[in-house]
C-alpha cells in the first residue's frame, strides 16, 4: 500500500517535536491547481515543510481553495475532502492514504475503527485540542478482499535535517519584524558595461570615436518591504573611459609640430543607485525580479593622455573638462537569484542604462545609454520565514 507522507507538516505540530503551529492563521486563495503545487506554494509563502511521495498524488486532481484567516489544521481538512485522502497516527507521523474503495491499484474494502476522542488528543497541546474536538476523526485502515487485517507498522520519523527550508530572497511575508520590514541585507557586485554612446560626428572623416567595455563595483543594502517588493541603495565606483583615434599619417618624421595619434579620456563616477524591486516568480530556493532605479553619478576623478606620432606632451585637456560633474540616468533590468544558505545568495541582473544628458558635451550626444550586467552576493541580516 503506497502512502503520501506530511511528516513535516503534521507530525512535528502533534508531537513533542514540534516545528508548525497548526493553530496558526493564514490566508490562502488558489484555483485548479495540483497537490504539488499547493505544497509548494503552503512551503514558500507560509514556511510549512512537506515531505510526500510524488507517485501518491493524484495528477489529474486540481484543488481550489479561497479562505482567509483560516488555521492550516482547517485548511488540511479541506484539502483531504477534496483529494479523497484520509490520514490516521502511526507512532509520531500522520499517515496519509486513499480513503476512496476503488482505489486505481487494487480493489479493496474498508474497516473503520471508531477510537475514543481521548486517544485521538493524546499529545496534542491545548490549544489544537480544542479545534480537533470539533471534528469526528476515524482510522480507516484498507485491505484486500478476503485478507486477514493487521494494523499497520509503525513508521519512523523522518529526520527534519533534510526538511530544512532555504529561504529565496524574498521572505514568506507572515510576520513582520519590530523596525516594520521582512527582511534586509547587504550585497556586493561587479558589474561590466558596454557603452552605447553616441558620439558627435569629427569635422574630419577619419577621425573616429570608440568605447569598449567600462565596468563598477558596487555595495549596498536592500529592505524587503513585502513578500515581492524590495527597494535597495547602494554606492558604485563606474569608469566612463572612451577614446579618439585621429589615423594621421606622418609623412615628414622630422616635422616639429605635434600630430597626436589617440586620446584617451578616463572619467570615473560615483553612483548612488536607487532601485526598486519585484518578484515576478518566487519559489523556495530561487527568485526572479524586474527592477526599476534612478541612477545619480557624481565625477570624482578625470584625466587625458594623447599620444603623438612624433613628439609632444602626453597630458591634454581636449575633451576632460566637457566631461558633467553630475549626471543622472534611469534603469530597467531582471534580477535572477539563487540562495546557497539560510543567509545569503548569489545573483545576476542584466540591465539598460538610460543617460538624461550626454556624459561628456563635447564628445558625446545627449541620447547616450549603455547595457549593464552585473553579477553579485547578498547576504541576509535578518529573514522571516
Amino acid at each position: 500500500m503506497r502512502i503520501l507522507l506530511l511528516t513535516a507538516l503534521l507530525t512535528g505540530s502533534l508531537t513533542a517535536y514540534a516545528q508548525v503551529d497548526l493553530t496558526k492563521q493564514i490566508t490562502l486563495d488558489v484555483k485548479e491547481v495540483t497537490l504539488d503545487k499547493l505544497f509548494e506554494i503552503l512551503e514558500t509563502y507560509h514556511g510549512v515543510a512537506i515531505a510526500f511521495g510524488i507517485d501518491n498524488i493524484p495528477n489529474t486532481l486540481k484543488i481550489s481553495l479561497s479562505v482567509k484567516n483560516k488555521t492550516i489544521f482547517e485548511i488540511l481538512q479541506m484539502v483531504c475532502t477534496q483529494a479523497g485522502l484520509s490520514y490516521h497516527v502511526i507512532d509520531r507521523a500522520i499517515v496519509f492514504k486513499y480513503s476512496q474503495l476503488n482505489h486505481p491499484h487494487k480493489t479493496a474494502k474498508a474497516l473503520t475503527v471508531n477510537t475514543d476522542s481521548s486517544d485521538v488528543n493524546s499529545g496534542i497541546d491545548s490549544l489544537i485540542t480544542d479545534r480537533v474536538d470539533s471534528v469526528k476523526l476515524s482510522y480507516k485502515y484498507t485491505i484486500p478482499n478476503e485478507a486477514e487485517f493487521r494494523p499497520p507498522k509503525p513508521v519512523r520519523r523522518p529526520d527534519m535535517t533534510n526538511l530544512t527550508i532555504v529561504p529565496s530572497l524574498f521572505s514568506d511575508g507572515n510576520k513582520r519584524s519590530k523596525i516594520g520590514c521582512y527582511g534586509a541585507g547587504v550585497f556586493f557586485n561587479y558589474a561590466a558595461d558596454y557603452n552605447n554612446f553616441h558620439f558627435v560626428e569629427r569635422n574630419i572623416a577619419f577621425q573616429k570615436y570608440r568605447v569598449d567595455w567600462n565596468h563598477s563595483m558596487a555595495i549596498g543594502g536592500y529592505i524587503i518591504l513585502s513578500s515581492r517588493i524590495y527597494i535597495s541603495l547602494g554606492g558604485a565606483y563606474a569608469t566612463k573611459d572612451f577614446v579618439l583615434n585621429y589615423n594621421y599619417q606622418v609623412l615628414d618624421p622630422d616635422d616639429p609640430f605635434p600630430i597626436p595619434n589617440q586620446t584617451k579620456v578616463k572619467v570615473r563616477y560615483l553612483e548612488i543607485p536607487l532601485t526598486l524591486g519585484y518578484g515576478i516568480l518566487t519559489r523556495r530556493k530561487y527568485s526572479l525580479c524586474v527592477a526599476a532605479g534612478f541612477y545619480p553619478s557624481y565625477l570624482i576623478e578625470k584625466g587625458e593622455y594623447t599620444t603623438y606620432l612624433n613628439s609632444g606632451n602626453p597630458s591634454t585637456t581636449y575633451f576632460v573638462n566637457a566631461n558633467r560633474s553630475t549626471i543622472y540616468s534611469g534603469t530597467l533590468g531582471f534580477i535572477a537569484h539563487y540562495s546557497i544558505g539560510n543567509g545569503c545568495g548569489v545573483f545576476i541582473e542584466p540591465g539598460y542604462l538610460y543617460f538624461i544628458k550626454a556624459v561628456n558635451k563635447e564628445a558625446m550626444q545627449s541620447n547616450s545609454s549603455l547595457y549593464r550586467i552585473k553579477a553579485g552576493i547578498q547576504f541576509s541580516l535578518f529573514h522571516k520565514h
